[in-house]
């Protein structure tokens, strides 16, 4: 079920959130949250949201169903250059139920802010029971940057003008506009500095400790995982694309939590499955640096501790 509101926004309903959790647990993750806010957010897009002409929007789909793909218009594309998620519930429940077929998901979007060549998108995901919409508890948000390219020099450019008069519309009927969160972009060179610090560091030079789980041994701190690149793992942007990276940092998580040798497997309660332990991530970044070279056949992930007040000791 699509609306559009007043002010700018979009809502989508009535959508079973079963189909979207892990098979491992069949429980909400982060992962959960990402897929649930994709779809909707191209749910109400196929049904006119944002879209500078709905009634193209409308044949669009009628093309798509018959011919299977659209004529490219121009030489701009789009790209989500940064993407924020985060569970409402801070802690995790580890038990044996799943997500039950009952269970369904609204979700609401606005335009966040739209800039020469990008655009913000903020939403909000909710979970309610079967007949039971009215009674309905936060989920999570979702927060998007989205920056329009050009196919041919793949340099960022202008949004077409009546994409971005459409967008900046949207954005003037929303009064509370200014006070909706904005994606900012990661410091990159600091987290290199730092993940170069991380690993550069021998088990003997420091103590390990969390807060929560105190120990007395050196252990690692950084846990290194590399993935071999296949072609559909590339988009035609030539990103390695959002989902397959996103499962490469989940894995390389499940697998850090079984390494003895580190100081992850500390987080997750005894009697919990590993293959649950992507439940201990209630907020999840992408940021876009640049492309991937063509003649990379690999991805790693390096997985260490931001803070160092909570892990190490001179």
């Amino acid at each position: 079920m699509f609306s559009d509101r007043d002010d700018g926004s979009a809502v989508v309903s009535h959508i079973p959130i079963s189909p979207f959790v892990p098979l491992q647990h069949n429980k909400v993750d982060v992962t959960t949250l990402n897929r649930l806010a994709n779809f909707g957010m191209r749910f109400a897009r196929e049904h006119g949201w944002c879209s500078c002409n709905p009634a193209r929007a409308t044949l669009h789909q009628a093309e798509g169903a018959s011919g299977g793909q659209l004529p490219i218009v121009d030489d701009v594309t789009v790209f989500f250059a940064g993407v924020e998620l985060e569970l409402a519930e801070a802690v995790p429940t580890f038990d044996k139920q799943g997500t039950a077929a009952s269970l369904f998901f609204s979700a609401q979007f606005w335009v966040s802010y739209v800039g020469t060549s990008s655009y913000g998108v903020h939403g909000k995901i909710y979970k309610y029971k079967a007949g039971e919409e009215n009674d309905r508890a936060l989920l999570g948000t979702f927060n998007l940057v989205v920056v329009s390219v050009s196919s041919v020099t793949r340099r960022p450019v202008a949004i077409p003008v009546p994409h971005g008069e459409t967008m900046r519309a949207l954005l003037e009927k929303n009064k509370t506009a200014s006070s909706l969160p904005r994606l900012q972009r990661i410091d990159v060179k600091q987290l290199v500095e730092h993940s170069d610090l991380v690993a550069a560091r021998s088990q003997e030079e420091f103590q390990c400790s969390i807060p929560t789980h105190p120990i007395n041994v050196s252990q690692k701190v950084m846990h290194y995982r590399e993935f071999q690149l296949r072609e559909t793992d590339i988009d035609f942007n030539r990103h390695v694309n959002q989902v397959a990276a996103i499962q490469m940092i989940i894995n390389t998580f499940r697998s850090a939590v079984a390494d003895d040798t580190t100081v992850f497997p500390q987080l997750l309660d005894d009697g919990v499955d590993t293959l649950e332990s992507d439940l201990l991530i209630r907020r999840f970044r992408i940021d876009y640096v640049k492309e991937i070279p063509a003649d990379h056949a690999a991805l790693a992930v390096m997985l260490f501790f931001q803070d160092d007040a909570l892990i190490f000791s001179k």
